[in-house]
């Protein structure tokens, strides 16, 4: 028999005199992958896991800076400094601040890289990040 699948959702591989039944789930998925020769550690291959890196990196991030706004504040430095309560709507804001200039930095991307393309788009994001880490030193 040749390479394929059955209608039962098992894929049948043939090598040979013997034949090889896996029972799948998702038999596109199945097919494209029997019949896709994925090598895993080609040049191109690294590329894309050093990208997806950079978005995991940045995922890590996000969680870092609100673990700090939390840890932050329960210092009683701050709250005495800026009038705060642990809890209230000022406090609230506060934490809001994170999200809504993700938002607004948002609405500036887009046309940015669409007007000067996606690597001026990484320099102005590259900028912004550089200023961001000398506002937490200074702070």
């Amino acid at each position: 028999m040749a390479d394929g699948l059955g209608n039962d959702g098992a894929t049948q591989d043939t090598k040979g005199d013997t034949t090889y039944v896996e029972n799948v789930e998702n038999i596109a998925f199945a097919t494209a992958k029997s019949q896709a020769n994925v090598r895993p550690f080609t040049k191109r291959m690294i590329q894309l896991y050093l990208i997806c890196l950079i978005g995991t990196m940045n995922s890590c991030i996000n969680g870092f800076d609100g673990s700090l706004m939390s840890a932050i504040n329960d210092m009683k430095p701050y709250l005495n400094m800026f009038d705060m309560k642990s809890t209230g709507a000022k406090t609230g804001f506060v934490f809001a601040i994170y999200t809504i200039g993700g938002i607004c930095g948002g609405l500036f991307a887009g046309p940015l890289t669409d007007t000067w393309g996606r690597r001026w788009g990484m320099v102005a994001g590259g900028i912004f990040i550089n200023r961001k880490g000398d506002i937490h030193i200074t702070g």
